[in-house]
C-alpha cells in the first residue's frame, strides 16, 4: 500500500513513497527535553526495494520507479528547484524558493521571474539568470530526455527567453496565454538552476550551455547533457566526483553504497537558505523488504522507520491514527494521506476487450463492481480512503468537485447487471454474458460486437508481493463473475508491468495486455495542479491505457491556457462520469515510527522532504 508517481511516475514500477517529512511529531515523549541539540545522526528507512540511483537533476523517466526517491530524497536535498512547494498541500513556500513569486503580464503570455540575490552554490558562485539559462538551454535542446516533458507544454510553448543580469530577472515569452496557476505549479517548479561548474562537454572541456543566446545553447547543450548523463551513470563515483559536490541545497553527499541502498549526506556549510541543518548526518537506508525494515525498526537501529500495514493493528476508516503503537519505544505518527488518486488501467487498444471498453455502459458496469469501502476495510485494513475520480480526494482541497465526491457509481452488482442487460447482453446462470442485440443504437451491444459474441475472459495483471493487491483484485473478480464477466488475476513482477506501459496500436503484439493494477496510488506531488495530462492526453508519456478523446484534449488545452479552475472541473467531471479508468481506493502513506528524541518534522502530502528542520533534543 504505497504511493507511486503518476503511474510509474511511478508508473514505471509499482512502488512506494519514501519519507516526506517536515513539521512536528504528534506524540512527543513526555520525558523529552525541549532544548535543541546540535549534531546527531538521523538514520531513516526509505521505501523498500527502491534504491537511490540517479544524482543529476535532469533525468529521463526510466529512473522514476516508485515515487521518484531520486528526486525527493536525494536530488532536492542538494540541488534546489527554483520554486519550493509544500504546505497542506498547495502553498508556494516563497521563503525557501530561489525566486520570488512570478509575475504574469501581456494576457499571461509573459512571465517574469525575479531571482533572490545572494543565494550561492557551495563553490562560491552566486546564482544568476545564467544558471537558469543553463537549465532552460538543456530542456529546450534535450526535452525528450527530461522526465516531466509533455508535448505542447514547456518548452514547446516557449517562444523566447530574455535575461537581465543587472536586475536578476528571467523573462519567458510564451507562444500563447497560460493559466498562471497551472504554469507556476506544474511548469516553473520543474526548473532547477545549474552551476557553471557543470557546463562541460567532457573532462575539463568548458562549454557554453548556460549562454543566454538560444543559438549557442542549441549548439552546445546536447554535448553537455551527454557528458553529465554519462557522469550520472557512474554511480560508483557519486561521493567523490567533484561535479556533484557543487550544491546549493542544505546537504551534500559524503557516502554512497553500491547499488544506492545506503547514502549519507552531511550539511552544506555554505547553504544560503534558512533554517540551517542542525543534524550532523543523514543516513538513508533502503531495505530489501518490509520485513527487513521492520526488523531494523524493532531493534532500535533506525531513527525513523515505518510499520508495514500488514503488521499494524486494524484501524477504523474514520480514525486518524492506529489504535495502538506496534513499537512502543518510538513515537507513532498519525497516518497521513498522499496527494494521490488510484486506478486500474485497461487497454483501450486491446483487440479482444477494446470494443467493449469503448462502450460507456461496460465501463459503468465495471465501476459498479468495485466495492471501495470494503476494500479499505479489508484489503487496506483501514489505512486508506475511497476515490471516485482523477483528482486526489485527500487531503480536502478545492480541486475535487462535488460530482467526484458523490460516488456516481456506487458498488452495486445489481446496477452492473442492469448496465449490461439494458445494452443487449444476456447473462446466463453461469459462464460469460453474450450479446443478443448487436447494433449501434441505444440499447444495443455497440460497435464491433457481433451476435452471440461472449464477453471475453479478461486477464488482470497486478503487482506481485502485496497481499492487499491480491485481495482487491480477488474482490473484483468475485463480483464480476456474478454478472457474466470472467476476470483472471495474474500476479506480475513490477518490471514486467512497466514493459507494457508504452503506447501501442491494436495490431501490435505489445497490445496483448488487457488490464493491469499497479496498486499504488498515482502521486501528484510534482504536479500540485492536478491536470491529469500525463495520464489522459493522447500520446502523453504515461497514457498507459491508450486513452484518446478529442473532447478531453480540448479541455486539456483550456486547463493550461485559461485562468481559473472551470476547465479543470469540467474535465474531472467528464473523466469521472465516463469512468475513463477503473477508480480504486487510495492507500495511505506509511505508518511512521520516530525516535522520541528527534523533533522538527511531520509528513507532508506533497512530500516536502526537509531534514534541515529536524533536530535532536538535549
Amino acid at each position: 500500500m504505497k504511493p507511486r508517481t503518476h503511474p510509474i511516475l511511478s508508473a514505471l514500477c509499482a512502488a512506494s513513497i519514501a519519507l516526506a517529512i517536515s513539521g512536528s511529531t504528534l506524540a512527543p515523549s513526555a520525558a523529552a527535553a525541549t532544548k535543541k541539540a546540535a549534531g546527531g545522526t538521523v538514520t531513516i528507512a526509505m521505501a523498500e526495494g527502491q534504491p537511490i540511483n540517479y544524482i543529476f537533476p535532469f533525468m529521463s523517466s526510466e529512473y522514476l520507479g516508485g515515487v521518484a526517491p531520486d528526486i525527493y530524497n536525494f536530488q532536492y536535498l542538494m540541488y534546489r528547484p527554483l520554486y519550493w512547494w509544500d504546505g497542506s498541500p498547495y502553498a508556494l513556500n516563497e521563503p525557501r524558493s530561489l525566486a520570488q513569486a512570478p509575475t504574469f503580464t501581456n494576457h499571461d503570455k509573459t512571465v517574469v521571474i525575479q531571482l533572490k540575490r545572494g543565494w550561492k552554490f557551495s563553490d562560491g558562485e552566486t546564482i544568476t539568470p545564467a544558471n537558469v539559462a543553463f537549465f532552460i538551454g538543456m530542456v529546450v535542446s534535450d526535452y525528450s530526455d527530461f522526465w516531466s516533458y509533455i508535448p505542447g507544454d514547456f518548452p514547446d510553448n516557449l517562444a523566447s527567453t530574455t535575461y537581465d543580469n543587472a536586475k536578476d530577472t528571467v523573462t519567458l515569452h510564451l507562444t500563447e496565454s497560460v493559466n498562471p496557476t497551472w504554469f507556476l505549479e506544474n511548469q516553473l517548479t520543474m526548473i532547477t538552476p545549474f552551476p557553471s561548474a557543470w557546463d562541460l562537454s567532457g573532462p575539463g572541456k568548458k562549454s557554453d550551455c548556460q549562454s543566454e543566446t538560444a543559438s549557442v545553447e542549441k549548439a552546445d547543450c546536447p554535448a553537455v547533457y551527454k557528458y553529465l548523463a554519462s557522469q550520472a551513470g557512474d554511480t560508483a563515483t557519486y561521493a567523490t566526483n567533484p561535479l556533484w559536490q557543487v550544491v546549493d541545497g542544505p546537504f551534500h553527499l559524503t557516502q554512497y553504497s553500491p547499488g544506492g541502498t545506503s547514502v549519507t549526506l552531511e550539511p552544506n556549510p555554505s547553504y544560503s537558505g534558512s533554517p540551517k541543518p542542525r543534524i550532523s548526518k543523514l543516513v538513508e537506508e533502503v531495505p530489501t523488504s518490509t520485513a527487513a525494515e521492520y526488523g531494523l525498526l524493532q531493534s532500535g537501529a533506525l531513527t525513523i522507520g515505518y510499520v508495514p500495514f500488514a503488521s499494524a493493528p486494524v484501524k477504523p476508516i474514520t480514525a486518524s491514527r492506529a489504535p495502538s503503537n506496534p513499537v512502543p519505544s518510538y513515537d507513532l505518527q498519525a497516518v497521513s494521506p498522499t496527494w494521490s488518486y488510484n486506478d486500474m488501467f485497461w487497454n483501450y487498444n486491446n483487440p479482444k476487450i477494446g470494443p467493449l471498453l469503448h462502450q460507456l455502459y461496460f465501463r459503468q458496469a465495471m465501476q459498479s463492481l468495485v466495492d471501495q469501502k470494503a476494500d479499505v476495510e479489508t484489503a487496506l485494513r483501514g489505512y486508506g480512503h475511497v476515490d471516485f475520480g482523477p483528482n486526489p480526494p485527500q487531503p480536502g482541497n478545492a480541486f475535487e468537485t462535488s460530482y467526484e465526491k458523490s460516488d456516481p457509481y456506487p458498488y452495486s452488482p445489481t446496477n452492473a447487471r442492469k448496465y449490461l442487460t439494458g445494452n443487449g447482453w444476456k447473462i446466463p446462470s453461469s459462464g460469460p454474458a453474450y450479446c443478443v442485440r448487436p447494433g449501434t443504437v441505444k440499447g444495443d451491444c455497440g460497435s464491433g460486437i457481433t451476435r452471440d459474441e461472449k464477453i471475453p475472459a479478461i486477464t488482470l495483471q497486478y503487482s506481485s508481493g502485496d497481499e492487499a493487491f491480491t485481495l482487491e483484485v480477488s474482490n473484483l473478480q468475485s463480483a464480476a463473475a456474478g454478472v457474466g464477466i470472467d476476470i483472471t488475476p495474474v500476479a506480475t513482477a513490477s518490471a514486467e508491468l512497466a514493459s507494457e506501459f508504452p503506447g501501442c496500436t491494436p495490431t501490435q503484439s505489445e497490445c496483448k495486455w488487457q488490464m493491469m493494477y499497479i496498486g499504488t496510488p498515482e502521486v501528484d506531488s510534482e504536479v500540485p495542479y492536478p491536470a491529469s495530462t500525463v495520464v489522459f492526453d493522447k500520446g502523453a508519456t504515461f497514457n498507459v491505457s491508450n486513452y484518446a478523446n478529442p473532447y478531453v484534449t480540448s479541455l486539456f488545452h483550456q486547463v493550461i491556457t485559461v485562468p481559473g479552475n472551470n476547465a479543470l472541473d469540467t474535465l474531472d467531471n467528464y473523466l469521472t462520469k465516463s469512468a475513463a479508468l477503473l477508480w480504486m481506493p487510495v492507500s495511505d502513506d506509511f505508518l511512521y515510527e520516530v525516535s522520541p528524541h528527534l523533533k522538527g518534522f511531520t509528513e507532508s502530502p506533497v512530500f516536502a522532504y526537509q531534514p534541515e528542520t529536524w533536530y535532536f533534543t538535549k
